[in-house]
């Protein structure tokens, strides 16, 4: 039971991370002067 549900937690941890690539792909940074670099393997994500 534990097992299985240590599981299910990380799927919901990977997925909320997920989301989390998506919007900051399609968004920039709320200061003028600085705007991070963006990792390459997160410019797929970029509708």
């Amino acid at each position: 039971m534990g097992k299985k549900l240590f599981i299910q937690f990380g799927k919901v941890v990977n997925m909320f991370a997920l989301l989390m690539v998506f919007q900051s792909a399609n968004s920039t940074c709320v200061w003028v002067f600085h705007q991070p670099k963006f990792p390459d393997d997160a410019e797929k994500y970029i509708k």
